[in-house]
């Protein structure tokens, strides 16, 4: 794919002669992970990981969420940047079915080697689902 490429664009450009630092850029691109990676999580503590930490150097950024409550209590419901770490998608789910869909415009990118972590708060033991669309990226 990458000689490819760099043929299209020598065939473009006249009088190129060097064409090193477009290729060095080509091959970041390729070497990165190029596809979304989607997570089933059920939701039976208060608080859990729902993606453990990539490890040194590596972070999680995260296009997709979908939540869905299957309890027959409303709950609160927040996604955190690692257990400690501020609520940054804070969620309402009615009972019996609240959801919630959010294609992210913008990926949110976690911390380096930081969990996508979730808070469950009500007085039963919860039932619901999360879905995550996330890649793993070099930081």
């Amino acid at each position: 794919m990458i000689e490819y490429l760099l043929k299209k664009i020598f065939d473009a450009i006249p009088g190129a002669t060097d064409l090193s630092p477009v290729e060095t850029a080509l091959q970041k691109i390729d070497n990165q992970e190029d596809s979304i990676t989607y997570t089933n999580h059920t939701m039976t503590s208060s608080g859990a990981n729902i993606i453990n930490a990539p490890g040194a150097g590596k972070a999680l950024r995260i296009h997709h969420i979908y939540c869905v409550n299957a309890d027959n209590y409303d709950i609160e419901f927040k996604i955190r940047n690692g257990s400690g770490g501020t609520p940054y998608f804070p969620y309402f789910l009615a009972s019996y079915g609240g959801a919630v869909a959010q294609n992210l415009k913008r990926p949110w990118e976690l911390s380096e080697n930081t969990a996508l972590y979730y808070d469950y708060n009500t007085g039963t033991t919860p039932d619901g689902f999360i879905v995550i669309g996330y890649e793993t990226v070099d930081v």
